[in-house]
Order: structure tokens, then sequence, then C-alpha cells
């Protein structure tokens, strides 16, 4: 089961790169940490994961699950929690207002990329 407060205590570009994702499993009446790879043979992430959050064992999971969970799963929330922290230590005053982006937006900033003109 995905567990929001395990989540935040992982960067989302880390699992978005990586598509690895912690995740709490139970067994036997315990609950403990596993993680979800689509590639275990990349052993880099798992090490990774395992300095952030100790050590645990990880299951193997189709790319396209992974990738989903994490987009269903990461905890928006807490990175808006996260932003107002930094803007009151900060002190700033004015609220971090990022608008709406479009699906026609990214697009548009997409076909004006350097390398795509170059």
């Amino acid at each position: 089961m995905a567990d929001p407060e395990l989540l935040a205590r992982v960067p989302l570009h880390f699992l978005r790169k990586n598509v690895v994702m912690p995740v709490r499993a139970s067994s036997n009446n315990e609950e403990h940490i596993l993680f979800l790879t689509s590639n275990p043979f990349d052993f880099q992430p798992l090490d990774e994961l395992t300095l952030l959050l100790g050590p645990a064992p990880f299951a193997v999971t189709p790319r396209n699950a992974l990738i989903e969970g994490i987009n269903r799963y990461y905890p928006l929330e807490g990175t808006k929690e996260m932003i107002a922290e930094l803007s009151e230590e900060s002190g700033m005053e004015r609220a971090l207002d990022f608008g709406e982006i479009h699906e026609d937006d990214i697009m548009g900033m997409a076909s004006e990329a350097p390398i795509i003109n170059w």
C-alpha cells in the first residue's frame, strides 16, 4: 500500500527517474517497507532507497504500473506544505502561484526548446 508519509521522504524526481517506489507491505500481521522496481538489475536506485529508508526487500513490478503509482500517490499536499515551510523560513511573505499549465502550453514549450530548433 502506498504511504504518503513514506513517499514524502523520497524526492519525486528520484522516483520518476529511476522508476522505483517504496510501499508499506503486510505479512504475518507485521508491516514493513518494500521497494518496487521495474529493473531488478539496476542496483543503484535500490541502494539509494536503502540509505534513505533503511534496508528492505524489493519486488519486480511492471514499469507502467510503477509510473501510474508514482503519479497517483505522490503526496502533492506534502509538497505544498514543504513550499509553505520554505517560504516561512526564508521570510518570503508572498505566496507562490504557478498558475495553470494547459497541455497545449506544454506542447508549445517543447516545440520551442533549443535542441528542437537546432
